[in-house]
Order: C-alpha cells, then structure tokens, then sequence
C-alpha cells in the first residue's frame, strides 16, 4: 500500500488505501466505499484489521461475499477470482464508519454504537486525507447515520432494485473532500447479503 495505515490517527481500524487508489484504472472517480463494522471473533482488532482481511482476499486465504459482490456491482458482471478481486480492491478505499468493534457478524451495531463521536471524527479524517470524489456507502443503516450533517446532492433518476424503511436513498449527498473538493455519496444495500450485480445500474447512476 501507498498510504501508510499509521497517518490516520484518528481511526482506530485504519482504512484500506488500493495501490491504484489515487489514479484509478478501472473506476472513473476516487472512490471510498465505507462498511459498516468490523467484528471481534477471539482476539482484540488490530489497528490495521480492514488492511488484514482485505490483503487474504487478495491471497485467496479467505472468501469474502462482500467483495465478490462489491467487484460484481462495479463490474455489471460477476468477479469471483483472486485476481478478479484485486482489480477492484486496489482501485478503491475501504473504511468501516463504527469505529468500534461488534461481537458478532449476526449483529447490528446499536444506536449508541452508530451515534458515537469517534465515527464522525473519523470518517472526516479519512475524507480530508483520501479526498475521494465518489463515497460508496454499504448498508441503509449506516447511509441513515452518515447523511445527518451533509448536503443534499442529486436526485438519482431510477428506482433502486430495493428501497429503504428509513430513508429515499434515490436521494444522493456532498461530502466535504480534502480541504475544498466534495465529494458525492450514494448508498446501496449492505452486499454480504447478495444481489451485487441488481445495484450495478443504480452505482452507474450515481458515477
């Protein structure tokens, strides 16, 4: 990685910065896709746990359905390989928005967890470093926590393949990026539980 993990010292899980973040080859835009949580299993999380689970993606040690569906979303085709996957990986940034970790993957994080001020401080860190021009936010739940604070941005023309109880979510956001840039945010539904390549034209609408 480019970007040493250790320049974000307001994020306790340090994002994931792909070798080709910041001249993209594949994706038009820098692009920020921002998770939800990241979860403990036995042992307390590094600080580099997103980097971790990422980098065995890439070395095919562990299957991830959240990429697969993720690459398959931006590829408008299925991406399944190791080296499918890194294409995709190494053109984005990744960031969870709890800065707390969860005990399970069957749990959500709680409103508490959501509403923390760490959150905020450090996803803002995050945009100022990273300045992405397009955040990709996975999951309705946090898209609700996120918006709170920013600018509303274009109406996306199209229905999306499924819409959210809290929120229109054909309603996009600016973010502020870097110093002066922006950035546009559009959400999608959480892809560890599948349909990547149903969000595809609703992710083409918002580039």
């Amino acid at each position: 990685m480019r970007e040493k993990v250790n320049s974000f010292t307001t994020c306790r899980f340090k994002p994931w910065v792909g070798d080709n973040y910041k001249k993209p080859r594949l994706l038009p835009y820098r692009t920020l896709v921002v998770g939800e949580s990241a979860y403990v299993k036995t042992t307390p999380l590094r600080a580099d746990h997103v980097s971790m689970c990422v980098r065995k993606v890439l070395e095919g040690t562990e299957k991830s359905r959240l990429w697969r569906n993720v690459a398959s979303m931006f590829a408008g085709e299925p991406q399944s390989t190791p080296e499918q996957l890194a294409k995709w990986c190494h053109d984005v940034a990744f960031h969870n928005f709890v800065q707390v970790p969860i005990s399970s993957s069957q749990e959500r994080p709680s409103d508490e967890q959501f509403k923390l001020r760490q959150n905020e401080i450090a996803l803002k860190s995050v945009l100022m470093k990273l300045r992405p021009q397009l955040i990709l936010v996975l999951g309705f739940g946090t898209w609700h926590y996120i918006t709170g604070t920013t600018r509303e941005g274009p109406y996306l023309p199209h229905l999306p393949p499924m819409r959210s109880t809290q929120d229109d979510i054909r309603q996009s956001y600016w973010f502020r990026s870097g110093s002066k840039g922006k950035a546009l945010g559009i959400a999608v539904r959480h892809p560890s539980r599948g349909g990547g390549l149903k969000w595809h034209r609703w992710l083409e609408d918002g580039i």
